[in-house]
Order: C-alpha cells, then structure tokens, then sequence
C-alpha cells in the first residue's frame, strides 16, 4: 500500500515525424538523469502499440514536492523546450493526468 504522499503524473502525446530524432536524444538524457533524482521513485517512456509518434510518460515520486522539484531540473527544461518553443509534439495531442498514488507498488 502507497504510504501518504506518493505523487503519479502520466502524460501522453504525439511527437512530429521530422522531430523523433531529437526526441529519443533528449529523452535518453531525460529519463537517465530524472531517475537519479532523490524524489524519483519510477520514470518510464512508453511507445503506443502500433505507433512510431505516440508515446507516453509514467512518472513517480515519494511527493509533490519532488515532482515540483524535477520541473526545475536542466534535463527537464530541454524537454519542455522541446515540446514548446520548438514545437515537436504535434498540437492538441499533448495530455497530463496528476495522481495521488492509492496503493503503488514499491
């Protein structure tokens, strides 16, 4: 059982055929580097079945407070950078669900 705390986010998005390159570049950076983070507890990318441009993220922290924390990060910067200035994920296809983790596994 999730002790008090335990913060989920799970985002999902298409990312632009002529951006996928970079986009497995910064998420390479990304996920090594979010899962040394000491508020960290699981960071998975997830490819969508039957799609090379859908992907998912499953993030997990001990808190809210570290996943706030993990905004504030430079790996995390370059993927929003990505995302927004540069437009590599295509519009409207960009969702975010916040969770307070009822029973996770540890």
């Amino acid at each position: 059982m999730a002790s008090a705390g335990q913060f989920v986010i799970f985002v999902s998005f298409e990312v632009k055929k002529d951006f996928l390159e970079e986009f497995h570049r910064i998420m390479a950076i990304d996920a090594a580097e979010t899962r040394k983070e000491e508020g960290c507890l699981r960071f998975d990318l997830l490819k969508v079945q039957g799609s090379d441009t859908k992907f998912c993220l499953y993030e997990a922290y001990k808190d809210e407070a570290s996943a706030k924390q993990h905004a504030n990060t430079e790996h995390y910067k370059m993927w929003n950078e990505f995302k927004t200035a540069k437009c590599g994920v295509v519009e409207g296809s960009y969702s975010k669900v916040v969770c307070d983790a009822l029973d996770f596994q540890s």
